[in-house]
């Protein structure tokens, strides 16, 4: 009964937060790029079992420059070199193979979404290890869709081999 409970302690329940994080975190990842004397670190995720991994296109950039090695570090703290795939300007992507991982075909892929569906107002959830941090956790709400310059449904997303 509701005034009988008034004024006790009720543990919380387990956010949707808490679980999408815990089901993300695996896959996120450290990406680190390190020339001419500045070091640039960002997060990433794997996005393929076999070590593909998804950052943004300025974090393999360095002084308008694109370099085509990086290094990722997993949750577990183990680092890889990992060589530049591919890379999109426009929509600031890169995406990266990791090279001689042990559990490659194994590793913890996102657990991606289907963006059809997504609505002005839903919950966005961001995980990443920026910087200096590790598993930071930002909670927000989409503020826009299908704005002008950008993707659609359906649209495929040509990539920049090498540019």
């Amino acid at each position: 009964d509701e005034e009988e409970n008034e004024g006790k302690y009720r543990p919380m329940s387990r956010s949707f937060v808490a679980n999408a994080v815990k089901k993300a975190l695996p896959s996120v990842v450290r990406v680190e790029l390190s020339s001419g004397g500045s070091d640039n670190k960002a997060a990433g995720f794997i996005v393929g079992s076999d070590g593909i991994i998804a950052t943004n296109r300025h974090v393999v950039t360095a002084a308008g420059v694109l370099s085509h090695t990086a290094t990722v570090t997993f949750q577990d703290g183990a680092a890889f070199p990992a060589a530049v795939l591919a890379v999109s300007e426009s929509y600031d992507l890169a995406f990266l193979q990791v090279d001689n991982h042990p559990s490659a075909g194994a590793l913890p892929a996102a657990p991606l979404g289907d963006g059809d569906g997504v609505r002005l107002g839903d919950w966005a959830i961001a995980v990443g290890s920026p910087a200096e941090f590790d598993n930071l956790v930002s909670l927000g709400i989409v503020s826009t869709v299908q704005r002008p310059g950008t993707a659609r449904a359906g649209a495929r997303l040509a990539l920049d081999r090498g540019a």
